[in-house]
């Protein structure tokens, strides 16, 4: 059954996701949405920065479908320190280690936020620019990571999806202590 409605006839909808990054990272933050195909732009006299989600028919009096992103505070940046500092250490860290063994062969069962691409051929131009991204000069070398991508007919995919999942500690809508896992897919039409 295929659903189609406009905007103005739903009555709700996911608007955004906040994010935030480390202190004096703001252009890696960019630089990360960028590579997506994000288009980043300030907001709100530059406390925050947008990325369009689909810049094309972002508009900015509809206030969805984009993510948003500041400096994080410096009560969390506190929190994220220490706590990046006990994960590396007893009784945290063979536990941590577990977990994060476990999302890198199935990214799909951690936290994380996704996005759709137009088509497949959209979606194997992201999946080439993250996996090519510590082959150039850049502020994200070594910051993002291509988790899995998996594509419909592999062995690990049982649907009929392009699915891709990176890692990065360059944002996080939750702790930057775990970084922040995003999906990218596509389906087949």
């Amino acid at each position: 059954m295929n659903h189609v409605a406009t905007q103005a006839g739903l009555s709700q909808r996911l608007n955004h996701v906040e994010c935030v990054y480390r202190p004096g990272e703001r252009d890696v933050a960019y630089a990360l949405f960028d590579l997506m195909g994000f288009k980043t732009f300030d907001y709100m006299d530059g406390e925050v920065y947008v990325a369009a989600v689909d810049p094309p028919t972002f508009r900015d009096e509809d206030n969805d479908n984009y993510v948003a992103g500041r400096v994080v505070r410096p009560e969390q940046w506190a929190f994220d320190q220490a706590l990046e500092k006990a994960l590396k250490e007893e009784p945290l860290a063979s536990a941590f280690a577990k977990q994060q063994e476990m999302l890198a062969a199935t990214p799909q069962w951690g936290m994380h936020f996704g996005f759709r691409l137009n088509s497949p051929a959209d979606w194997e131009a992201a999946v080439a620019r993250i996996r090519d991204v510590d082959n150039h000069p850049s502020p994200l070398r070594g910051r993002v990571r291509l988790l899995k991508a998996m594509r419909p007919g592999d062995p690990d995919q049982p649907f009929n999806i392009y699915q891709a999942f990176l890692w990065t500690d360059v944002i996080a809508s939750g702790s930057l202590a775990f970084g922040q896992r995003i999906e990218l897919s596509t389906f087949i039409r």
